[in-house]
């Protein structure tokens, strides 16, 4: 190979990896802002139902219980809706079962 060809590829062949390589990290930045801002969305979403569902939990008013877990169920992201009284009892399960039940977890303000 010539020294005009290497100089060639040295010139040419490291801006292309460079830039290959920022654009791979811009992919993956941008998908984790996606999925961080969707998960954001989700616990939002939560956390204004969840007045709702602690009342026709209490009412057993199971009927509105089920059409608010549905709303919770139907938002781009979720497979699945599980919710537990305070004893850790399993109520209500819309969707997509978790790999395996335990304690459930607490929003906390």
């Amino acid at each position: 190979m010539s020294l005009n060809t290497r100089l060639l590829f040295a010139l040419l062949g490291f801006p292309l990896l460079v830039y290959a390589m920022m654009a791979v990290l811009l992919v993956i930045q941008s998908d984790t802002q996606a999925r961080t801002a969707q998960q954001a969305h989700l616990k939002n979403a939560a956390e204004l139902l969840a007045p709702s569902l602690a009342d026709a939990i209490v009412k057993g008013d199971t009927q509105h219980l089920e059409i608010l877990a549905r709303q919770l169920r139907n938002m781009q992201g979720l497979r699945g809706v599980a919710l537990f009284n305070q004893q850790g009892s399993l109520i209500l399960q819309l969707g997509q079962a978790p790999l395996r039940y335990s304690t459930p977890p607490l929003i906390t303000k």
